[in-house]
């Protein structure tokens, strides 16, 4: 294959080269993108961020905690949800 180089992306369309799912990829090889699919998705602010993906993405550099995202920790309708991510983030326990 002939490489485009970094002023076309994948989609050979002129601009930011498109990262690769790897690049993607955060500390210890989490996906943000994975993480935030078992976070509430409701983007109530009570973290401090914007969005529950921004979380996402803090989450996994360790800037934030699992514990601040309240409807995580507090609804039981998350609860599967919460214990996984438990898991993810604490792989001993």
């Amino acid at each position: 294959m002939k490489s485009r180089g970094n002023h076309e992306n994948s989609a050979g369309y002129p601009g930011k080269r498109v990262k690769t799912y790897k690049e993607n990829q955060g500390k210890d090889g989490l996906n943000p993108n994975i993480v935030y699919n078992y976070l509430p998705k409701l983007n109530c602010g009570k973290c401090e961020e914007k969005s529950c993906f921004t979380f996402a993405i803090k989450l996994i550099s360790g800037e934030k905690k699992l514990s601040g995202c309240k409807p995580l920790i507090e609804e039981e309708k998350y609860r599967k949800n919460r214990e996984f991510l438990e898991k993810l983030f604490n792989p001993l326990l």
